[in-house]
């Protein structure tokens, strides 16, 4: 669970020798500033080999339970080989941005707020990870 104001960080990394990249992605789960849930998704893909492919991000908040069952993930997965090294994401009050670096151990940032930010109560806590081989830093942030 990630409260409101605060931030949290995880490293995803690859097994020692492999050469892989990863395609990565995470849901949280929180309300939006008329209670309402909402899911908010966030993605990265950061392939091994960055002279003929380039590091990806995206991002899509949705009703809550949007992206439960992974029926959306192929579609998610197309986006984001659209987007590049930053995208944004709003949906009835919520917004996010990602953002990810050109090199090979890239950072991915997020952030998730609401548009009018108030909500001191908010948490946004994490509700599914589907991800493959990474090297990659990841640091969510919630503004309030």
């Amino acid at each position: 669970m990630i409260v409101n104001g605060h931030w949290a960080a995880f490293l995803h990394v690859k097994t020692t020798g492999e050469r892989s990249g990863s395609t990565a992605g995470g849901v949280y789960h929180s309300k939006n500033e008329a209670g309402q849930e909402c899911d908010w998704m966030l993605g990265w893909s950061s392939p091994y080999d960055t002279d003929n492919w380039k590091n990806m991000v995206c991002t899509e908040i949705k009703e809550a339970k949007h992206f439960k069952d992974g029926s959306h993930w192929g579609s998610v997965t197309d986006k984001m080989y659209k987007c590049g090294l930053s995208g944004s994401g709003n949906w009835n009050g919520c917004l996010s941005y990602v953002s990810t670096e050109s090199n090979t151990s890239p950072i991915f940032e997020a952030t998730m707020t609401l548009e009018k930010a108030s909500l001191s109560s908010a948490c946004i806590s994490s509700n599914s990870w589907w991800a493959r081989m990474s090297g990659s830093m990841v640091k969510v942030n919630v503004i309030s």
